[in-house]
């Protein structure tokens, strides 16, 4: 993918440009040495052999990506574990590619919705901790989103726990509420949770996040003020998720110390609300 990447920078937006600005290189490039080096009908054979190598080198790099999705696919079916694509691409195929992470991570989860009575959080219904972990073992590349509910301790104290517990399965309900229907949400530990938005961009997670803040304000719909603090990382996919959510917890701790409504990690830092 080195030499496609480097065509994508020249040429970043269209990938049957790439294919026309490719053939047209070769073609005006063997016009020109042919034009140069004279008549010679040996000369010509020998332009015409140097052209048709380099356009080949050309159709090899323009390929590369197509041959990365087969390879994925086959290593999907041959393992069932999910390699991600590439997503910094920015043309139409890329697109592509993206789209494709996106429906192979909505296959997954569907092979992977017989959750057993130890993966899900008996008091919200999610997913607990290793229920989440079981699941981006296997996942693309997305987005995590962390909340950490700033005074669920103080509730617990002032209003008892059946208080803490409402919280806890309103703060649930409202995340798997807003997100789709192929995203996972999770309950980390006692006042965190987790959010996995598979082959969504940053801008889709940063959204998310200012929808549930509004919805665990006052004016939410209950009433009631429930201050949280957020986190964004990069989930790459594929692999282990310890290092990620270990990340997930470091960027929710640099938000708690800010206090109420700020988002830490992603490509920025600011306030939810």
């Amino acid at each position: 993918m080195t030499g496609y990447h480097l065509l994508q920078r020249l040429l970043p937006f269209a990938y049957r440009g790439k294919v026309l600005a490719s053939l047209w290189a070769v073609c005006l490039l063997g016009a020109a040495l042919g034009l140069a080096l004279g008549g010679d009908p040996t000369t010509h054979l020998v332009v015409a052999a140097a052209s048709g190598g380099l356009g080949t080198v050309f159709l090899l790099i323009l390929l590369a990506p197509v041959r990365q999705l087969m390879e994925s696919i086959a290593a999907w079916g041959r393992t069932g574990r999910v390699v991600p694509l590439p997503e910094d691409v920015g043309d139409d195929f890329g697109l592509a590619l993206v789209r494709i992470n996106l429906l192979m991570a909505r296959a997954q989860r569907t092979l992977d919705t017989s959750w057993t009575e130890m993966d899900s959080d008996s008091l919200t219904g999610v997913l607990n901790s290793s229920g989440a972990e079981r699941i981006l073992g296997d996942a693309g590349a997305g987005w995590l989103i962390g909340i950490d509910l700033l005074a669920l301790g103080l509730v617990t104290e002032t209003g008892g726990p059946r208080l803490a517990d409402d919280i806890l399965i309103r703060v649930a309900q409202t995340c798997t509420e807003i997100v789709r229907q192929d995203d996972m949400v999770a309950r980390l530990s006692d006042n965190r949770f987790v959010i996995f938005l598979p082959g969504a961009p940053r801008e889709v997670a940063g959204r998310i996040v200012g929808r549930i803040a509004a919805q665990m304000g006052p004016d939410g719909g209950s009433g009631q003020d429930v201050p949280a603090c957020f986190g964004i990382v990069r989930f790459a996919g594929g692999g282990d998720p310890q290092q990620c959510l270990v990340e997930l917890n470091a960027a929710l701790d640099t938000a708690r110390q800010r206090g109420a409504g700020s988002v830490e990690g992603g490509d920025d830092s600011q306030s939810a609300a």
